[in-house]
């Protein structure tokens, strides 16, 4: 089931509590701001299973995907100007980032891996999250945390590559 508008308190996650309410690196996923904002998130989440499908991603890239949900969220608390978050973008961003490997890893995908890894990239270098965090977005009437997209890329990257094939060539 997924949610919108639930206490800040009890599944978001947010700097000052997240230690004590360590559950929400997870539940604040499943929190959305807007109906608007769950609706765009659900489609993007649509978007990327089904590349997921596309691209064969199998166990590895779904475990890859699993480790690296928390720490892309835990990744926020380096940012002081991220107080609170809540949505599926540092998620998604997780989500790419992972699919970005393992196709740059096979050879019958490799040039989708350099169309997605380019894409994500250049979208990171556009937002800039490292100097803007958390931006107001008129469009969504709500802060966009950034910062979410660059740990959940980050993250997803990163994991994905310590999650190696067992041997040369297997998915």
């Amino acid at each position: 089931m997924l949610f919108w508008q639930t206490p800040t308190g009890t599944l978001a996650w947010s700097a000052p509590n997240w230690p004590r309410q360590p559950w929400t690196l997870w539940t604040a996923a499943w929190l959305h701001l807007s109906a608007q904002h769950l609706g765009a998130n659900l489609l993007a989440l649509a978007a990327l299973a089904w590349l997921g499908h596309l691209l064969a991603a199998g166990p590895r890239c779904v475990a890859a995907v699993l480790l690296a949900w928390p720490l892309g969220t835990w990744a926020l608390s380096w940012w002081s100007e991220v107080q609170e978050y809540r949505g599926l973008s540092g998620l998604m961003h997780s989500m790419l980032a992972v699919l970005s490997v393992e196709a740059l890893r096979r050879r019958d995908h490799r040039r989708w891996g350099y169309l997605l890894a380019t894409g994500l990239l250049l979208k990171l270098a556009w937002e800039q999250a490292w100097n803007l965090p958390v931006v107001w977005d008129a469009d969504w009437g709500f802060n966009v945390v950034r910062a979410a997209h660059l740990s959940g890329a980050a993250t997803g990257c990163l994991v994905a590559l310590l999650i190696r094939p067992r041997r040369p060539g297997s998915s």
